[in-house]
């Protein structure tokens, strides 16, 4: 439950990918300076655990993305991870989830794949991929599931935020505040700008 109210003042996951571990860090630390308050790092990201541990004090909630595999799970726990992110579901990674206790946003997309993480316990899900779908979707899919909250990801900019919150998200997950390209070319000035301006389409009173 403090996860989702987390979610619901925040209204933003910026979800970091990239190749440098240092860069991806100093990327991290840029959106937390600039007010972004949930950062997820893609285990796409070399060094994602280690980077998790280092910003443990930050003041911010740092989580781990694209957890696959069960062993993905136990890992994050250990490098003191906030909360758990996948981009699909299956039974072995669904109860290595619920069992770490841990906040976690399974990715689902399809009414089926809903129905499996609800039976498992989960009440809150990740959308993913959203852009394929549409913001409308989400209205769609709480029709029968009124009692979820979905976090949708993928294909989601400041440009478009606000669609997906007036759909009824409870936050969204944005990969386009600090893109790979420009984490890698440390265009550390764009990001803050990136992030100032979805916290606008947020309606965050702090932008």
């Amino acid at each position: 439950m403090a996860f989702l109210n987390l979610l619901r003042d925040e209204r933003l996951v910026a979800v970091l990918r990239g190749d440098d571990p240092a860069k991806v860090r100093r990327a991290a630390e840029t959106l937390i300076d600039s007010g972004i308050g949930i950062i997820e790092l893609t285990l796409t990201v070399p060094g994602a655990f280690e980077i998790v541990r280092d910003l443990s004090d930050a003041p911010a909630s740092v989580g781990i993305g694209t957890i696959t595999a069960p062993e993905h799970v136990d890992q994050a726990v250990s490098a003191g991870a906030a909360f758990l992110v996948s981009p699909g579901i299956s039974q072995p990674l669904l109860e290595a989830m619920r069992e770490s206790g841990m906040p976690a946003l399974p990715g689902v997309q399809t009414p089926s794949e809903v129905m499996q993480a609800r039976t498992a316990g989960f009440d809150l899900l990740k959308l993913f991929h959203a852009g394929q779908v549409g913001a409308g979707y989400i209205s769609a899919v709480r029709g029968p599931f009124p009692e979820l909250e979905f976090v949708p990801s993928g294909g989601i900019s400041d440009a478009n935020a606000a669609e997906w919150l007036d759909a009824g998200a409870v936050a969204v997950g944005l990969g386009s505040l600090a893109r790979p390209h420009e984490i890698a070319a440390e265009d550390w000035s764009g990001i803050r700008e990136h992030a100032r301006a979805a916290l606008r389409a947020a309606g965050r009173s702090d932008a």
